[in-house]
């Protein structure tokens, strides 16, 4: 087997692995079908005198709003519940803001769940190992956990259902399709305990670094340059994934490697990371925040796929109590997204010495015009997203014994 599991984080029997590697190669060679090249490799030690590099990464707060409205809005439209993570948290990193009540009744902040785990791993063990499963996710939110609440009402012995059965209630329930349907029990949802938004799934992740490990040229005035990478997304297409953070970060890197003749493989174990995390400018009090307010777990160090943030419920204190300094710039916390700002992410990757790229393995793209993201499509559905947003405070004005927050 090629990869182990994501972060190292579980204990799994051979079987389960290799069930996730199965995962893994389907993916790998269903997208290779149409972006495949000797620039990317399923395994990175098939790879000679290769390096491991951290060089890919991006910042987990969603980009979308912030070009098509402004940072403020994109801080309240990313703190939006469920709609916001169903909608916005599409940087391979999602959020789940814990609401308690205050000493006067007030509903506040309390703690931010980050997590990049990928849904096709809790799929894999939803089919493979429900046990084990259930043991994880047990671990994560210090509860029990019954079957019924992964596989459905009525569920006590999941191995009792056919691995179909066991991927389509698992789906149903807590992960969705993976294509857009919500599951209908609030699991996941109120615990982040791993993807869900489309965008941030393995197939996603190995697609757009295929898509970028492929060397582009462009022929001007009887010479070739490299291609721009919105003349890339231009010329396949998909100009909506010039606006993210992740795409563009993704692809560039691994079109500076083909372009160099190197071929590139994710590391192992594949996952998504939580790279860095600038704690160093959230402060309580005028202090720096305690330690024990920044809890990474879910993988070995360097490797880690979820954060908590935040006090405990048995101290007094509340997100909202945290301020962020940031030079001249001074403001308390309101969410999550001012959390997530401050996380990068990324996969781990390895990339081979550079060899001389043959005139047959360039591909010729047209000179495109810069990408405007203010343009693109997705601002109007985030601006439908905004005018809900504005619509229910304005209800949570007139009728305020009727305030429902997530």
């Amino acid at each position: 087997m090629i990869y182990g599991v994501p972060g190292f984080a579980d204990a799994l029997p051979e079987a389960v692995v290799s069930a996730w590697n199965q995962q893994i190669k389907s993916e790998f060679n269903g997208q290779s079908q149409n972006f495949g090249s000797r620039f990317m490799v399923l395994d990175p030690a098939s790879i000679p005198n290769s390096q491991t590099t951290d060089a890919v990464k991006w910042a987990g707060s969603p980009a979308e709003p912030e070009f098509c409205q402004n940072v403020d809005i994109a801080r309240q439209l990313s703190d939006f519940g469920d709609r916001a993570r169903q909608i916005l948290h599409n940087e391979y990193l999602e959020y789940h803001i814990t609401y308690r009540s205050d000493d006067l009744g007030r509903l506040r902040p309390k703690r931010v769940e980050v997590t990049t785990e990928l849904r096709e791993y809790w799929v894999t063990l939803a089919v493979n190992a429900p046990e084990q499963m259930q043991a994880i996710a047990q671990e994560i939110l210090g509860r029990p956990i019954p079957f019924s609440e992964f596989y459905g009402p009525g569920v006590t012995d999941p191995n009792a259902l056919s691995p179909q059965q066991r991927e389509n209630l698992f789906s149903q329930f807590v992960a969705g399709d993976g294509k857009g349907t919500s599951a209908v029990g609030r699991l996941n949802l109120d615990n982040a305990l791993f993807m869900g938004h489309p965008i941030n799934g393995l197939d996603d992740l190995i697609y757009i670094v295929m898509f970028g490990a492929i060397p582009r040229q462009v022929k001007v005035n009887g010479n070739f340059r490299k291609a721009e990478l919105y003349e890339i997304f231009r010329q396949a297409g998909t100009t909506y994934l010039a606006c993210r953070h992740a795409d563009p970060a993704a692809a560039a890197a691994a079109h500076d490697a083909a372009s160099e003749g190197r071929t590139v493989a994710f590391a192992n174990p594949l996952g998504m990371y939580i790279r860095t995390f600038t704690a160093d400018n959230f402060f309580l009090n005028e202090e720096p925040i305690p330690q024990n307010w920044i809890k990474f777990s879910r993988g070995n160090p360097g490797l880690y796929q979820r954060l908590e943030f935040g006090p405990s419920d048995a101290e007094p204190f509340f997100l909202d109590d945290i301020k962020i300094i940031e030079g001249a710039d001074e403001r308390q916390i309101t969410g999550g997204y001012d959390v997530v700002a401050k996380v990068e992410v990324g996969p781990i990757v390895v990339v081979g010495e550079s060899t001389p790229i043959e005139d047959n393995e360039y591909r010729t793209i047209p000179s495109e015009e810069p990408i405007n993201c203010r343009e693109a499509n997705v601002c109007r559905q985030i601006q439908q997203l905004k005018d809900e947003l504005d619509s229910q405070a304005q209800f949570i004005k007139v009728s305020p014994r009727r305030m429902r927050l997530e």
